[in-house]
């Protein structure tokens, strides 16, 4: 808290002071979140860009977690590929064997 000596000179009175000039000025949105977390009664306020930083965050992550989702997906449909050319293939050794024993 600052507190104020008052003059009681009428030339004190006329010419405002440094404490005037800094109450009668509009403070920042970076100052007033500095006086609400120093002061404890308010909780401090994200501010805009922080927002803003958030989201971008948020989706970039929400990106990265599709992307992976789709790299698991391709990885899974390309081994059931695998699996299912590899069951045709050994049919067909299946088949031609028996094809085989049959002509001879």
């Amino acid at each position: 808290m600052v507190s104020v000596g008052i003059s009681t000179t009428t030339e004190a009175l006329s010419e405002p002071t440094e404490v005037q000039q800094l109450a009668d000025e509009e403070p920042s949105q970076h100052q007033v979140e500095l006086q609400d977390h120093r002061s404890g009664d308010i909780a401090p306020r994200p501010s805009l860009m922080g927002l803003y930083h958030e989201i971008i965050q948020l989706a970039v992550k929400a990106q990265l977690d599709a992307d992976r989702r789709d790299v698991v997906r391709e990885q899974r449909e390309r081994e059931e590929r695998r699996g299912a050319l590899e069951r045709q293939q050994k049919m067909m050794s299946l088949i031609a064997a028996l094809i085989e024993s049959k002509q001879t």
